[in-house]
């Protein structure tokens, strides 16, 4: 299984370097929210994700920019839930949540893969599973399948395989190697929204950036720096 996920869905354990997938898991995870779901069985499975670290432009310059995407899968395989010992939930749970009884749950940066490694740590940590669609989760379904995604979001966590997978935003589809470019101009991004904050001259207020504060005065001072060289070319 392991060899298996290694060959579809992410690079091998000897490769450093980060592929658009491992970008995309950072970009939506580090203080990323689950905050929705939907299924048209059995053609579509979507998930949905907000507080990501990427650039799309603001729709007005007193606005922020978007930061929400959904991950549509096509033609899901398996969907499958994860709990841990502690799951608290109703039995109900993964309704309400589809129909916003319940609040956003934060993701677990450490437990949310596209790759194999990933998805097989994230499926360890689980005390019950249950396969609310297609097949269960063994070599023969993992065979057929070409897209994949896991992750914890606290007590809870999912592992969703399929033929295809889409990134989507408000404004339509967005391609996977544009992901790089996206993060990074959401790191730009972030240096000129605190390298002005507290001035005239400040952004309108982001909670993503917010939450992403700099960790030291001496951070701080690298980002003028950082955004003077940018001003001087």
């Amino acid at each position: 299984m392991k060899n298996f996920f290694k060959k579809i869905f992410g690079k091998s354990d000897k490769e450093n370097e980060r592929s658009p997938l491992d970008i995309l898991a950072y970009a939506i995870s580090d203080v990323g929210l689950w905050t929705w779901w939907a299924e048209r069985f059995p053609d579509i499975f979507q998930l949905e994700f907000n507080r990501t670290m990427l650039y799309f432009e603001p729709k007005s310059p007193d606005q922020p920019p978007p930061n929400q995407i959904a991950i549509q899968f096509k033609q899901p395989k398996s969907v499958t839930i994860l709990k841990k010992k502690d799951f608290s939930l109703s039995d109900n749970w993964l309704d309400d949540f589809h129909n916003d009884k319940l609040e956003p749950f934060g993701i677990d940066y450490e437990y949310f893969s596209f790759s194999s490694k990933g998805i097989n740590d994230i499926v360890d940590q689980a005390d019950k599973s249950e396969t609310v669609f297609g097949e269960k989760l063994n070599d023969e379904v993992l065979s057929n399948c070409n897209a994949g995604l896991g992750f914890w979001a606290g007590e809870v966590g999912i592992i969703v395989l399929a033929d295809t997978m889409r990134i989507m935003t408000q404004e339509g589809e967005i391609m996977l190697d544009q992901i790089p470019d996206k993060h990074d101009k959401w790191w730009k991004y972030w240096s000129q929204y605190w390298g002005v904050i507290g001035t005239d001259d400040k952004m309108a207020y982001d909670p993503v950036c917010e939450i992403t504060i700099p960790a030291t005065k001496v951070n701080m001072g690298k980002i003028g720096k950082q955004l003077n060289k940018e001003n001087d070319h």
